[in-house]
């Protein structure tokens, strides 16, 4: 009877952690980001109507990269979500998409994806909510810029 009883609480045991590491892992959290799809220009006007600027707290943070161009614009603007640690691919232009997955507290893994969905490149870094990362690069053949911006909502 005593071997029994013993028996019983190592499986509790056993399952109860087991229940335990797998909370742990399934429910890596939730957050909601904003990526913008940024054109950066020294003309003063964008190629067409639909480019807006950018707004002035994005503008600040592009600025303090001390990048070349004088004029940034935002051609595309999507929000995201993860849900316990993961995103799809998110297109932020027709040759270019992004994902965001959470992976514990502020930290997050960002992939860019260019041309034939091909990964460009993958980060992981700490991402507050209220924060934003810039990525981006240039256009040699008209002396312009593609930033893509990424700042967490929630």
């Amino acid at each position: 009877m005593n071997f029994k009883r013993h028996l019983a609480w190592v499986w509790a045991a056993i399952v109860g952690g087991l229940i335990a590491l797998n909370a742990g892992t399934v429910v890596a959290g939730e957050a909601k980001f904003e990526a913008q799809l940024v054109w950066g220009t020294n003309d003063e006007k964008p190629p067409n109507d639909d480019y807006k600027p950018v707004d002035p707290e994005t503008l600040k943070r592009i600025e303090s990269l001390n990048l070349k161009w004088k004029s940034f614009f935002v051609v595309k603007k999507v929000e995201l979500e993860t849900k316990n640690g993961a995103s799809g691919k998110v297109p932020v232009s027709d040759k270019s998409s992004i994902s965001v997955k959470l992976i514990e507290g502020d930290k997050v893994e960002v992939v860019f994806y260019g041309k034939k969905g091909e990964e460009c490149s993958r980060s992981v870094q700490s991402l507050k909510t209220g924060k934003m990362l810039v990525h981006g690069g240039n256009v040699p053949e008209n002396a312009t810029a593609w930033l893509v911006t990424l700042k967490r909502i929630k």
